[in-house]
């Protein structure tokens, strides 16, 4: 391309520049990034907080906004959500000292188009701006169309051929997520980040139902599908309910029902047993002895006699008692009676027998047998069956059947519904402890209200999960301060030294840029320094150096060594502890030294000249009070909270150089000696209401007060 070289008005330059906004609230910074832009043909204006931000912006004159991030009044992300939301597209590009991923993140999801972190090189802010510039401006577009389906992003609708497609913000949220990627392939784990911002996988087809209900949403019966589900590898799902049951049975709710059932069965059987063997024993008993009896009997009567009943033995009365009789020749062949044949096994003898027999036409049973000679040399045999053990045997046993069964079986179900219950519960801690261990702090275990075991260990570990998200946010918080705290003077020093390099400047403006540079420095190591020496403080280690001192005597002395330093700004400053008695207490020395140091120094810078500052130490009760007090700008009481938090600066007090690490020093020190720091006004309704910062110690009770340890202040100080 061949540049022609012509002259050009300043006000065609200026009209065909972009105009840029740059919103910055440290003044040094903004006036370095201005001067520079204009120096390279960019029209510029200046906003200082987020408020002015906003009323400048919408006047619709710029061409791209320079915005940082961290701004009085309204954050920068809040202003650039404002603008967006009242359609206002112009370009951003975010300014900050956050450097983290989730910071950038954050940044264009409020609506940024392009972030750089402090310290930057000035030519890579100008070459991001001219990129910016470049984009068409069609690049936001408000409706996505995908074959006869229709999106109106501004109205939140959604139309098929005519047809209102009524969704859900969720369901909008990720039909929207697929008209931005037509013809391609989303896997779940795409659309569970980038839909619903979650980092891991869960264990549902969660995905698949919310893909579900939007398909029968948009693809209506009789209509082309615009969704389709691809199948591919790791698309399948592995069944997991055979792991399920197997853990029914593995849980220890369960095992503890099973050791019940069989403690319960057991115990029945047992007992059940008992009765048998104890039944059993006299039923023999009995039996042998009704069998001795009615042998006696028999056997007394005449062998003919016998004979007779016994070939007439179905009318006797004989079956009535036993079971059968029978008499045989001294050979032991038949001769009358109920057994056709010698038994097997039976042998003459005058003890009972105990055979298994199986009578003609009956069926096979234990029998009671007893022999007996008779003169003639005849023997008679007597036989009582066992079938009421047999009966009472079967009986028992169908009675634990039928009874312990129905036990066992609730028993199970009873163990398993527990299980289930215990895992169910266990499950959703598992699930809760996951996204907990993906890095979701604000999750939390689920906690009912039965007050069991398992829900108090939830609350114990959900209230530590509290504190750890507490000291979590501190700590983010804090190095998000450091970050911009640091890198706000390494900018502005980068931005000077640049500009010296690439200008021609004589020494005394070399001299002056090195002088900045070196005061930009020692803010970064006096910031630094603040934040080791409260680590520090708050390891708690430094309660070693605790003695008994006057604290009477030591306000004297920080009287007497910042009253020079009050006189040169046109301060008074007035020691007014109460006279008298020594105010002993327990403390280190040092650091309640550093304690009124930093009050003092803030009432000096804050109290405009012709004011009064007071330092006393006084008696209350029990308690001795140590009160700075001053007329200064004083704090609001909305503020009082925040002032004491590390690097806090108030609207009031950003133009007066410091780290807003004071107060967060002197809260280490007072929280290792115990005690509490009270903020309140020194007058209400004037212009400069002051600040009372008062602070009670206990009164150190000793015998000898005399011991109190009275030496003057080091001469370092």
């Amino acid at each position: 391309m061949v540049r022609q070289d012509r002259k050009v008005s300043q006000d065609d330059r200026d009209e065909k520049a972009p105009h840029v906004l740059v919103v910055e609230d440290d003044d040094t910074l903004a006036a370095e990034i201005v001067a520079e832009l204009e120096s390279r043909g960019f029209k510029t204006d200046r906003a200082a907080d987020g408020r002015e931000a906003l009323s400048t912006a919408r006047s619709g004159q710029f061409d791209i906004f320079v915005m940082d991030r961290m701004l009085p009044h309204v954050d920068g992300l809040s202003v650039i959500e404002e603008l967006r939301q009242s359609e206002i597209m112009t370009p951003v590009l975010v300014l900050s000292a956050l450097s983290a991923v989730d910071e950038r993140v954050q940044g264009f999801k409020a609506g940024g188009d392009d972030y750089l972190v402090k310290p930057f090189a000035m030519d890579e802010l100008v070459a991001r701006l001219e990129a910016l510039l470049r984009r068409p401006n069609s690049s936001r577009a408000t409706k996505l169309r995908v074959g006869p389906l229709e999106m109106d992003l501004i109205d939140r609708k959604v139309d098929r051929m005519g047809r209102e497609v009524d969704l859900l913000p969720r369901e909008f949220r990720l039909l929207e997520y697929l008209m931005r990627r037509p013809n391609q392939v989303l896997t779940r784990t795409m659309l569970l980040e980038d839909v619903w911002n979650y980092r891991f996988i869960p264990q549902t087809n969660l995905v698949d139902v919310h893909i579900g209900k939007l398909r029968r949403k948009v693809d209506a019966p009789g209509e082309t599908p615009l969704i389709h589900s691809i199948r591919g590898p790791g698309s399948c799902c592995v069944s997991r309910t055979d792991l399920q049951i197997l853990g029914l049975f593995r849980t220890a709710t369960f095992r503890l029902t099973l050791a019940v059932v069989f403690t319960v069965v057991a115990g029945v059987a047992s007992n059940l047993t008992f009765f048998y063997l104890r039944f059993v024993s006299s039923e023999i008993i009995y039996l042998q002895n009704v069998l001795r009896r009615e042998a006696f009997m028999i056997a007394q009567r005449p062998e003919l006699t016998i004979v007779q009943v016994l070939e007439g033995i179905n009318g006797s009365k004989i079956h009535l008692t036993l079971d059968g009789v029978g008499l045989f020749d001294r050979d032991l062949s038949y001769i009358a009676g109920d057994f056709p044949s010698w038994p097997d096994g039976l042998r003459i003898e005058d003890d009972v027998q105990q055979l298994n027999y199986a009578p003609p036409l009956r069926p096979r049973y234990n029998y009671l047998f007893l022999t007996a000679r008779l003169p003639s040399r005849h023997v008679l045999v007597f036989a009582i069956s066992q079938r009421r053990l047999d009966s009472l045997r079967n009986s028992l046993l169908h009675t634990m059947v039928y009874s312990l069964l129905p036990l066992i079986a609730f028993a199970l179900s009873v163990g398993i519904y527990l299980s289930h219950r215990t895992l169910s519960r266990v499950g959703g801690l598992n699930e809760a402890i996951e996204r907990i261990m993906e890095g979701d702090l604000s999750g939390r275990l689920p906690a009912g209200r039965s007050r069991d075991d398992l829900e108090r260990l939830a609350g114990s570990v959900n209230r530590m999960l509290d504190r750890i998200e507490y000291l979590m946010v501190e700590i983010r918080n804090v190095g998000n301060d450091i970050a911009h705290d640091l890198r706000t003077p390494l900018s502005r020093m980068r931005v000077r030294l640049e500009r010296a390099l690439n200008g021609e400047r004589n020494a005394a403006e070399l001299h002056e840029v090195i002088e900045k540079a070196t005061q930009d420095l020692d803010q970064c190591f006096s910031t630094i320094t603040a934040i080791l020496r409260i680590a520090e403080l708050e390891d708690g280690r430094r309660k070693a150096g605790f003695a008994t001192h006057d604290l009477r005597i030591i306000v004297a002395d920080m009287v007497e060594l910042y009253e020079p330093i009050a006189e040169t700004h046109q301060l008074t400053l007035i020691d007014k502890s109460s006279r008298g008695d020594p105010l002993p207490i327990n403390c280190d020395r040092d650091l309640l030294i550093e304690v009124m140091a930093n009050l003092l120094d803030n009432a000096i810078k804050f109290t405009p000249a012709g004011g009064h500052i007071e330092a006393a130490a006084y008696r209350e009760g029990n308690q001795i009070v140590l009160r700075i007090a001053d007329t200064g700008i004083g704090i609001p009481e909305s503020e009082r909270k925040a002032v004491i938090g590390r690097f806090y600066r108030s609207d009031k007090s950003r133009h007066i150089p410091g780290s807003g690490l004071g107060l967060s020093l002197v809260m280490a020190i007072l929280r290792l000696h115990g005690t509490a720091l009270e903020i309140s006004s020194y007058r209400e309704g004037t212009a400069n209401p002051g600040a009372v910062f008062q602070m009670s110690f206990t009164m150190h009770q000793e015998e000898e007060t005399d011991s109190l340890l009275t030496e003057p202040l080091p001469e370092t100080l």
